[in-house]
């Protein structure tokens, strides 16, 4: 899940974890996240006093949840505070667990998976992992629900908002096979 990813600032690729370079974008709306998922607007300035410097700083770690606070909150704001402060992905998941079914439903709804799934048009996707503002563990599940969808990534070479260094012949060869899938769909011949 992404904010899995963004709470613990970590990727699971091809099984396994590694770290992921959060960047200002990111932090951003997860802390925009995290925050509306507390209803109450004294709450939430409360939340945030405590969330707001481990979501733009260095992220959680073992020692940033405070069982203390979390005695005062519950709910979907006991939730956002358990997600920001999850220091393991295990942590992290369980807090959206307990979230509420209509917060994990307005969560769902925010999915970029939910709407590829809509798609009908050939969709060539292409990701990096070194990528700030999306983790590239994001990349597999959103192809997945592209059909059909070509998936390709860089070593290292580009990330979010960055030109990917990749040659011509590459990107020609990748958009003249989505074209000849097009067409083959559609027309005899070429």
């Amino acid at each position: 899940s992404l904010l899995v990813d963004s709470a613990t600032r970590t990727m699971v690729v091809d099984g396994v974890q590694r770290q992921w370079r959060m960047g200002s974008l990111a932090r951003e709306m997860f802390l925009r996240v995290v925050l509306g998922l507390v209803e109450d607007p004294g709450l939430r300035e409360e939340v945030r006093a405590r969330v707001e410097p481990l979501i733009r700083g260095g992220g959680a770690t073992a020692t940033s949840f405070d069982p203390a606070f979390a005695a005062t909150l519950a709910g979907d704001a006991l939730a956002a505070y358990r997600l920001a402060t999850a220091a393991d992905r295990a942590t992290a998941l369980a807090a959206l667990t307990s979230l509420s079914p209509d917060e994990r439903a307005n969560l769902e709804g925010l999915s970029a998976n939910r709407v590829a799934s809509g798609l009908r048009t050939p969709v060539f996707l292409m990701h990096d992992e070194s990528d700030t503002a999306i983790p590239f563990s994001q990349l597999a599940p959103l192809a997945a629900a592209i059909p059909p969808a070509t998936a390709t990534s860089g070593a290292g070479e580009c990330g979010h908002r960055r030109s990917m260094p990749i040659s011509t012949t590459n990107v020609a060869t990748a958009t003249a096979s989505v074209i000849i899938e097009v067409c083959g769909r559609c027309c005899a011949t070429l």
